[in-house]
């Protein structure tokens, strides 16, 4: 388990990992809305469940710490950001994707101004499929790319380029049945809650919608799952870890 954490430190290190805060005073798990309000993420993604925030910001959430608020925008050093809750219903890969029009990530590709981010809301952590970017220039469009399973824990905060193809759905606790402990779901902390950003730097803008695209950013007839493959270590995970 400890060669396990130090690889995936290794990796995060690649991006932009940060202990920022203490998660639980800046959202608490009792702001994220029952599973059974949420929304479920389209395109054959039914296992994620998502709850899309509709002002951006934190401060609408309610009580929480100024000052923890403060430290993450610092850290974040976003001109606007927007956040979604997150929890997983039964794990399945999601497919590789980006969370924009290949277009809008074009425009910004220059200064990577648009980035994503994410922190879990529960102990149990979190975990992401993430696949390497490379440089087009020296793409080969038929080579195959395999992905990264990384963990991010409680308490860490990860953010990418939003150009970064991803994809979650994976859960390492079962969900609460509705009627335990008199408790919703996410109070017990079932589903792996999370919370996903969508951050605008360097004076950018956010897109006014957030649009999964599943498609190369060259040929929308083809889809990245084609090319971009689950990691080696994915089925045993699967049938051993993730629930």
């Amino acid at each position: 388990m400890k060669l396990f954490a130090y690889i995936h430190s290794l990796f995060l290190a690649l991006f932009n990992l940060r202990v920022p805060f203490d998660n639980s005073t800046i959202i608490r798990r009792k702001y994220a809305p029952n599973v059974n309000n949420m929304s479920t993420v389209a395109d054959f993604n039914d296992n994620l469940c998502y709850h899309m925030q509709h002002e951006r910001g934190l401060g609408h959430l309610g009580n929480l710490n100024s000052s923890n608020v403060e430290e993450l925008e610092t850290i974040l050093q976003a001109n606007e950001y927007l956040g979604s809750f997150l929890t997983t219903k039964s794990s399945l890969p999601q497919p590789p994707h980006v969370d924009y029009p290949w277009e809008i990530l074009e425009q910004h590709s220059g200064d990577q101004s648009l980035k994503i981010g994410f922190f879990p809301l529960t102990q149990e952590g979190m975990f992401l499929q993430i696949w390497p970017t490379i440089d087009p220039l020296y793409e080969d469009p038929t080579r195959e790319v395999e992905g990264e399973i990384i963990f991010i824990p409680y308490g860490f905060l990860l953010t990418v380029p939003a150009s970064t193809i991803h994809g979650g759905g994976f859960r390492t606790t079962k969900l609460c049945n509705e009627n335990d402990s008199g408790k919703s779901q996410n109070e017990n902390g079932g589903g792996n809650l999370r919370f996903h950003l969508y951050i605008a730097t360097n004076q950018a803008s956010l897109p006014a919608h957030q649009t999964n695209k599943y498609t190369e950013p060259s040929n929308k007839s083809k889809e990245l799952s084609r090319r971009y493959v689950d990691s080696k270590h994915m089925k045993v995970l699967l049938e051993n870890f993730f629930v």
